[in-house]
Protein backbone atom coordinates (compact mmCIF):
# COMPACT_ATOMS: atom_id res chain seq x y z
CA UNK A 1 0.00 0.00 0.00
CA UNK A 2 1.25 3.43 -0.72
CA UNK A 3 0.05 7.00 -0.62
CA UNK A 4 0.01 8.94 -3.89
CA UNK A 5 -0.87 12.54 -4.68
CA UNK A 6 -4.61 13.01 -5.08
CA UNK A 7 -4.17 15.69 -7.77
CA UNK A 8 -0.58 15.43 -9.13
CA UNK A 9 0.68 18.75 -10.44
CA UNK A 10 -2.26 20.66 -8.92
CA UNK A 11 -2.16 19.92 -5.22
CA UNK A 12 0.91 18.26 -3.77
CA UNK A 13 -0.45 18.14 -0.22
CA UNK A 14 -3.53 15.90 -0.58
CA UNK A 15 -2.80 12.17 -0.78
CA UNK A 16 -4.88 9.04 -1.14
CA UNK A 17 -4.27 5.41 -0.36
CA UNK A 18 -3.35 3.44 -3.49
CA UNK A 19 -3.22 -0.33 -3.77
CA UNK A 20 -2.54 -1.19 -7.43
CA UNK A 21 -4.34 -4.38 -8.43
CA UNK A 22 -5.77 -4.76 -4.92
CA UNK A 23 -9.43 -5.14 -5.89
CA UNK A 24 -11.64 -4.70 -2.83
CA UNK A 25 -8.62 -4.53 -0.49
CA UNK A 26 -8.63 -0.75 -0.16
CA UNK A 27 -12.32 -0.63 0.80
CA UNK A 28 -11.87 -3.44 3.29
CA UNK A 29 -8.81 -1.72 4.78
CA UNK A 30 -10.58 1.64 5.10
CA UNK A 31 -13.67 0.03 6.68
CA UNK A 32 -11.59 -1.95 9.18
CA UNK A 33 -9.59 1.15 10.13
CA UNK A 34 -12.78 3.16 10.70
CA UNK A 35 -14.22 0.39 12.90
CA UNK A 36 -10.91 -0.19 14.73
CA UNK A 37 -10.74 -3.81 13.52
CA UNK A 38 -7.23 -5.29 13.20
CA UNK A 39 -6.41 -6.33 9.64
CA UNK A 40 -3.42 -7.80 7.87
CA UNK A 41 -3.37 -7.48 4.09
CA UNK A 42 -1.35 -10.08 2.19
CA UNK A 43 -1.08 -9.41 -1.53
CA UNK A 44 1.04 -10.76 -4.33
CA UNK A 45 1.34 -9.57 -7.90
CA UNK A 46 0.87 -12.31 -10.49
CA UNK A 47 1.23 -12.62 -14.23
CA UNK A 48 -1.63 -13.72 -16.43
CA UNK A 49 -2.22 -17.43 -16.77
CA UNK A 50 -1.78 -20.21 -14.26
CA UNK A 51 -1.34 -18.58 -10.84
CA UNK A 52 -1.52 -21.78 -8.80
CA UNK A 53 2.23 -21.69 -8.00
CA UNK A 54 1.79 -18.05 -6.90
CA UNK A 55 -1.08 -19.06 -4.58
CA UNK A 56 1.04 -21.77 -2.98
CA UNK A 57 4.00 -19.38 -2.61
CA UNK A 58 1.73 -16.83 -0.91
CA UNK A 59 0.26 -19.35 1.54
CA UNK A 60 3.78 -20.67 2.29
CA UNK A 61 4.93 -17.14 3.17
CA UNK A 62 1.82 -16.64 5.29
CA UNK A 63 2.47 -19.92 7.08
CA UNK A 64 6.12 -18.94 7.69
CA UNK A 65 4.88 -15.71 9.27
CA UNK A 66 1.95 -17.01 11.34
CA UNK A 67 2.94 -20.68 11.84
CA UNK A 68 -0.54 -21.90 10.92
CA UNK A 69 0.46 -25.52 10.32
CA UNK A 70 3.67 -27.46 10.84
CA UNK A 71 5.99 -28.04 7.92
CA UNK A 72 5.94 -31.63 6.63
CA UNK A 73 9.05 -33.33 5.29
CA UNK A 74 7.61 -33.25 1.78
CA UNK A 75 6.68 -29.61 1.09
CA UNK A 76 4.65 -30.57 -1.99
CA UNK A 77 2.08 -32.43 0.08
CA UNK A 78 1.59 -29.60 2.59
CA UNK A 79 -1.35 -27.94 0.83
CA UNK A 80 -4.30 -29.41 -0.99
CA UNK A 81 -5.63 -27.48 -3.98
CA UNK A 82 -9.42 -26.97 -4.11
CA UNK A 83 -11.19 -29.25 -6.58
CA UNK A 84 -12.42 -26.16 -8.45
CA UNK A 85 -8.84 -25.56 -9.64
CA UNK A 86 -8.87 -28.76 -11.73
CA UNK A 87 -10.85 -27.10 -14.51
CA UNK A 88 -9.33 -23.66 -14.05
CA UNK A 89 -8.73 -23.35 -17.78
CA UNK A 90 -11.79 -25.28 -18.88
CA UNK A 91 -12.28 -28.96 -19.52
CA UNK A 92 -10.45 -30.89 -22.17
CA UNK A 93 -11.63 -31.25 -25.75
CA UNK A 94 -14.66 -33.56 -25.85
CA UNK A 95 -13.69 -36.77 -27.72
CA UNK A 96 -17.17 -36.94 -29.30
CA UNK A 97 -16.24 -34.18 -31.77
CA UNK A 98 -13.68 -36.40 -33.51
Amino acid sequence: MERVKLFPGISETEERLYIPGGGVTKGLYVDCCSEDIPLAVVLTFCSEGDNIPDAFALVNHLNDWLHLVGKPENARSQWKAPCSWRLLFGSGIPPAIF
